[in-house]
């Protein structure tokens, strides 16, 4: 189990950082979100696409691509009519394309995602898709759009050109084969890819493919274990410290599961797959006191083996959570209180011509999970910014009519260890 004080820089999941606004403009008919671009916005773009790489995958057993039966990355170069002309590529089998790149606007540094994507084979259409509209409820889909496994490993999207049996995006206007290529040797095949952006900019790029069987090089990179997912069927695992059930469709493909046990910690594959549904890990917490169970919780490690809150459930013996992230769980113990200080005043000064209070809160382990905060006995509202670990309370909010203020801010963690600060500031 881990304990003890641990450093403040341990990862944390991703979450919402508080109100703000989405601009939106939903079809009467279908009620899904559409490109607001549609509706007349002028906005200058006479800006191509960025293509900035392409990869081929063997997707059938007998597929290789330039000898290798592992994704490969695909040279190309800049042609002086401004597409791009990959190296030729000698495959056979069923093999699938995609690319990394992005859309930017004239006056706008920041990468944008592309309108519309089309992949031809031989002048015939094999993959078009747009981003006209897209529903909400498809959000999780995404993750079927990319090479996840790469993305996972790269923090890069590969955005593939063919369609997976777990995809149930609706943006495909035409599907051919699910965009796969057949490779027959002897046969060429010119493969075009055309990625657009709203304003009709175009960035194309020529693949040529040659049927043609050579030696393998590099055999697949597939680690098989003792347990295989079929991702259709739920499943479930007996780690020993802890019970791991996987409802049914939690993935989107069927795949060799990595499952490790040792003592409180489990370990679930690793991060490289991506699960569209909660899955729930159960530990066995029976020999444990009481009083230890109320400072305990799950963690997951990070690959420095730093742990991050992960909420749990607690009911009898079992400590339980639901998450869609593989990795590295384990039983986690904090006694530690979160820690209060003042940001941008000191205990006893005065603030005649302050604004606002700031006050900043950090936990060293199981994180923060309520705060509250009074002058001279009465509750205020003071805002919290988890980036900055800062509470910040406007003087606007409420007319003072003392000389002498008392601050008081409480802040409890996860596990209830609570601490409490107070302050006096004097102000006319």
């Amino acid at each position: 189990m881990k304990k003890g004080k641990l450093s403040p820089t341990a990862e944390i999941p991703e979450r919402p950082s508080g109100p703000h606004l989405h601009f939106e403009i939903r079809s009467s008919i279908s009620e899904k979100p559409t490109n607001p671009l549609l509706y007349g916005f002028d906005v200058r773009d006479a800006t191509n696409p960025t293509l900035q790489k392409i990869y081929g995958f063997p997707l059938s057993d007998d597929a290789q691509i330039n000898q290798n039966k592992n994704t490969t990355a695909i040279n190309f170069t800049r042609q002086k009519d401004g597409t791009f002309l990959a190296d030729p590529v000698y495959a056979t089998g069923t093999i699938g394309l995609g690319f990394i790149g992005f859309d930017r606007q004239d006056l706008a540094a920041n990468h944008n995602g592309l309108y519309s994507v089309q992949q031809l084979v031989n002048g015939k259409v094999y993959t078009d898709y747009d981003l006209e509209s897209f529903s909400f409820g498809e959000t999780r889909y995404i993750n079927t759009l990319i090479d996840y496994y790469y993305y996972g490993k790269y923090r890069q999207r590969i955005q593939l050109l063919y369609k997976s049996p777990g995809n149930r995006l609706s943006i495909y206007n035409k599907l051919e084969n699910d965009g796969k290529i057949v490779v027959r040797e002897g046969l060429s095949y010119k493969v075009e890819l055309l990625i657009k952006d709203y304003a009709g900019n175009l960035t194309k790029a020529i693949i040529p493919v040659e049927g043609k069987k050579e030696p393998v090089k590099v055999e697949k990179d597939e680690k098989k274990t003792e347990n295989y997912v079929i991702a259709k069927k739920p499943n479930n695992y007996d780690l020993g410290a802890a019970k791991v059930y996987f409802p049914s469709n939690t993935f989107y493909d069927d795949f060799y599961i990595d499952l490790k046990k040792d003592d409180d910690t489990v370990r679930i594959h690793n991060s490289r797959v991506a699960a569209h549904r909660n899955f729930t890990i159960t530990f066995d917490v029976s020999k444990y006191t009481e009083a230890e169970k109320k400072q305990m919780f799950i963690a997951r490690l990070n690959s420095r083996l730093r742990p991050s809150h992960a909420s749990t459930y607690k009911r009898g013996t079992t400590f339980t959570t639901r998450t869609r992230n593989l990795g590295t769980y384990t039983l986690a113990k904090d006694t530690i209180a979160p820690k209060i200080s003042t940001k941008n005043f000191k205990d006893k000064q005065w603030l005649n011509n302050y604004h606002y209070l700031s006050v900043r809160i950090t936990d060293d382990l199981s994180g923060i999970d309520t705060y509250s905060a009074t002058i001279n006995g009465e509750w205020i509202l003071m805002e919290y910014e988890p980036k900055t670990n800062t509470l910040t309370y406007n003087f606007d909010d409420v007319i003072l009519d003392k000389k002498e203020c008392k601050l008081e801010v409480t802040v409890t963690d996860n596990v209830g260890n609570t601490n409490t600060m107070t302050s006096t500031f004097y102000r006319k």
